[in-house]
């Protein structure tokens, strides 16, 4: 595990996000964590806390420091092995967000804030980001934010790509196993809650939507998409300038709607 090297806080478009080593938690706070995880997740009351407690970071969203929770979510840092070369993986999960507060960049912030500790540390060792994706929500996450991402309709994953991302299925999930296009699909003891995120007509429409369906027909269930994003100079870029659109949509429309 990597050391660790963040601010306490980040302020963001009026919310306020605290990095907390896990184990620094208070039993009043993980209570206060899975209370509000349980509004979207279904599983058990152990399953929920197991899934923040196991990670080394857990990270609370608020708007002002004594304001109720509006988020939560974990970070875990881990090396990898993949054809003779070490990798560094983000592993973001358990990110849930009050409806109200997204499209505020807040999964790019925490991304960021964690790719810069393990760049310091490591200044050339290539890092990537993974995600475990419960819906067609997250997985829109990475064509709506990222130039380069694996696995995607449009083009087949890399070989070792693809055996990194078994690794990080069989650290995270149970009953690892190809999907119907050899992607790699885990399960886990929990699920979203069928009204967070379904999926109709009118979602499959969009081709990653598709495929995500495509290749986790299970995600209600509990079965997860291992997904694999390198942090690198393309997809930086590509990062700032679908953030920078984001703030200048939302800066139209507090425009119009003061108007």
């Amino acid at each position: 595990m990597l050391n660790r090297l963040l601010p306490n806080t980040l302020r963001l478009n009026g919310l306020r996000l605290e990095f907390r080593p896990t184990p620094s938690l208070s039993a009043a706070e993980v209570e206060r964590v899975c209370a509000f995880a349980s509004r979207f997740m279904e599983g058990s009351p152990e399953v929920i806390e197991e899934g923040y407690l196991s990670k080394r970071d857990v990270i609370l969203v608020r708007e002002r420091p004594d304001g109720p929770l509006v988020g939560v979510g974990t970070m875990d840092v881990q090396r990898y092995e993949v054809e003779g070369q070490t990798r560094i993986v983000l592993y973001p999960g358990n990110a849930l967000l009050e409806p109200r507060y997204r499209g505020k960049n807040v999964l790019q912030t925490v991304v960021m804030a964690y790719f810069l500790e393990a760049r310091l540390k490591h200044p050339r060792t290539p890092i990537d980001l993974a995600m475990a994706v419960f819906s067609y929500k997250s997985y829109l996450l990475l064509p709506r934010t990222y130039q380069t991402f694996w696995p995607r309709h449009d083009q087949p994953t890399p070989a070792a790509e693809r055996e990194l991302c078994r690794q990080i299925a069989t650290r995270y999930s149970d009953n690892v196993r190809p999907g119907p296009a050899g992607e790699w699909i885990g399960t886990v003891p929990k699920h979203l809650r069928a009204d967070v995120a379904p999926i109709t007509e009118r979602e499959l429409s969009d081709p990653h939507v598709s495929y995500f369906y495509a290749q986790n027909p299970g995600f209600g269930l509990g079965d997860v998409l291992i997904t694999l994003t390198p942090l690198d100079l393309s997809n930086w870029r590509a990062m700032l300038r679908t953030t920078l659109k984001r703030q200048l949509r939302r800066g139209r429309r507090k425009v119009v709607g003061a108007a």
